[in-house]
């Protein structure tokens, strides 16, 4: 295993130490990542596997506040909302568990999971959510990945909230954020889109939501007016428009514009698919 070649690497060195009478050498994280590289020279592992080691050696480096999902892109629920606000709130959202907060998404008490939300709802629409509501973990934002993957083992919720030194909300972290960022540069290395919009073959653009929103206009030769949004990026006018988080699927019409959300990490929008109508096509549309 890719471990093991690592292993025998390391033996190796401290075997020719010993045998020479040396001091065995203490490992830096440096020295460390140029080992891997050369077992990867070596032909014995595949870059893919590669770069998984190198993320590995490095996930004790960064603090969850690098990685978590910000206060203000938190999706929650009152802990006194109705069974059927939750419902509207899990289907729309798309997501399998919701923060629990009371009054104030600086007092989250818990997670609701759908699971637990849909054998409650099936047996009674009465009495609300706060017999399902799970215990969360509470871990400050300097705590690093690491730590963060081993609260969550713990802990009987994937999720955890991240409080400043005054105990406010800063944001979430979840297990699939943990993951994603073990193995997220990988998976970005093989995206498909390596420029920040790109147009495709059916005439329509799919472009990065940090993109600048007026290199957009000006790609699609359309100047559209951007309200009082003050920002600079797609992902960023989609969600002004929308007024909440966005989730996959959600359009958002400027126009003759339409710019779909295809992609969302850590309720960020990453990708979106733009379309731009022809004057014509929506004369006609709106005349029918």
């Amino acid at each position: 295993t890719p471990v093991t070649l690592i292993f025998r690497k390391f033996s190796s060195t401290v075997n020719k130490c010993a045998n020479n009478g040396e001091d065995v050498p203490t490992l830096t994280e440096e020295e460390l990542m140029l080992m891997v590289d050369e077992i990867e020279e070596e032909g014995e592992l595949e870059e893919a596997e590669s770069d998984l080691i190198k993320s590995a050696i490095r996930f004790d480096d960064k603090c969850v506040s690098e990685i978590l999902t910000p206060r203000v892109d938190i999706v929650g629920i009152d802990k006194n909302a109705t069974m059927e606000e939750v419902k509207t709130l899990f289907i729309r959202s798309g997501f399998s568990r919701l923060p629990v907060y009371e009054d104030t998404v600086d007092k989250i008490i818990g997670v609701v999971y759908s699971k637990d939300f849909y054998e409650k709802y099936f047996r009674s629409t009465e009495g609300g959510i706060q017999s399902i509501i799970r215990r969360v973990r509470f871990i400050p934002e300097s705590t690093s990945v690491a730590t963060a993957l081993s609260e969550i083992q713990k802990s009987t919720v994937q999720m955890l909230v991240v409080i400043d030194d005054y105990g406010g909300t800063v944001g979430i972290v979840s297990l699939e954020d943990v993951l994603e960022e073990l193995v997220g540069e990988i998976w970005d290395e093989s995206d498909e889109i390596e420029y920040e919009i790109v147009r495709d073959g059916d005439g329509s653009y799919m472009a990065k939501g940090d993109a600048n929103i007026n290199t957009l206009m000006e790609e699609i030769e359309r100047r559209f007016d951007l309200e009082e949004y003050d920002g600079s990026t797609i992902g960023g006018f989609i969600q002004y428009k929308l007024q909440r988080s966005p989730i996959t699927g959600d359009t958002v019409a400027v126009e003759n514009i339409y710019m779909t959300v295809t992609s969302i990490r850590n309720r960020r929008i990453r990708y979106v698919r733009i379309t731009v109508e022809s004057l014509e096509e929506t004369d006609s549309e709106d005349n029918s």
